[in-house]
């Protein structure tokens, strides 16, 4: 499971009962086939390995969060609130590299990075809950992109719902999930026309809204 912020993180953590390999979003996965599936090419190979780097010690950071949740350590302790204190660090020590970046050279396109730094720098931005402002600015470079290739439109999808929320309005493409009122299941944060959420879903090639939320459940758990 790819973990999109702190609070997914020890949400999941606290959900899953023991400690084990949790799978990567479709996107991800499709990313690292690819690229491994051949040399990479891209414009900035060394911005490119910079960025897979940065997701990967974004990802180590949560996975931490997992371990300690899962090993018992109470939330409230000295030694959790630095873990989460470091993470967040982290989080905002990326997002003001990723604005140096953008500056220099424009959203991380996969001609310029390559599929799997194209993936990192959105991580990135996902993650900058923290800055709104940013995010933003992010959907505005990404959205030219959309349907180019040049991005994955699933990601494109996944920030709007992230900054949409964020402004207290509804979601458009129904990627942010909350828990049923009963914790058995989870179900779509608000989202706008939800009866149509299934076109635009396909629209930007996310499954549909129950196929998403079934496989949810199944790696997280009921409950998770």
């Amino acid at each position: 499971m790819l973990f999109t912020s702190i609070a997914a993180a020890v949400a999941v953590a606290v959900a899953v009962p023991a400690a084990r390999a949790l799978p990567q979003t479709e996107a991800q996965t499709e990313a690292q086939t690819e690229t491994q599936a051949e040399t990479v090419r891209c414009e900035l190979p060394e911005l490119r390995a910079e960025l897979v780097e940065m997701q990967r010690l974004d990802q180590e950071a949560r996975n931490g969060l997992i371990e300690l949740v899962q090993s018992g350590a109470d939330q409230r302790s000295a030694e959790f609130q630095t873990v989460i204190r470091k993470a967040v660090e982290l989080d905002r020590k990326h997002a003001a590299r990723l604005k140096a970046i953008i500056g220099s050279h424009g959203w991380p396109t996969k001609t310029l990075v390559a599929e799997d730094g194209a993936f990192a720098a959105w991580l990135i931005a996902q993650h900058a809950d923290f800055d709104p402002a940013f995010q933003q600015r992010c959907l505005e470079l990404m959205k030219p992109h959309v349907g180019t290739g040049e991005i994955d439109d699933r990601n494109w999808a996944m920030l709007t719902d992230r900054v949409l929320l964020a402004k207290g309005e509804k979601q458009r493409f129904g990627t942010q999930l909350e828990k049923t009122p009963d914790g058995s299941s989870h179900r779509m944060r608000p989202c706008e026309n939800p009866e149509t959420v299934d076109r635009r879903r396909a629209e930007v090639g996310l499954p549909p809204i129950a196929v998403y939320i079934a496989s949810v459940n199944d790696s997280l758990g009921r409950g998770g």
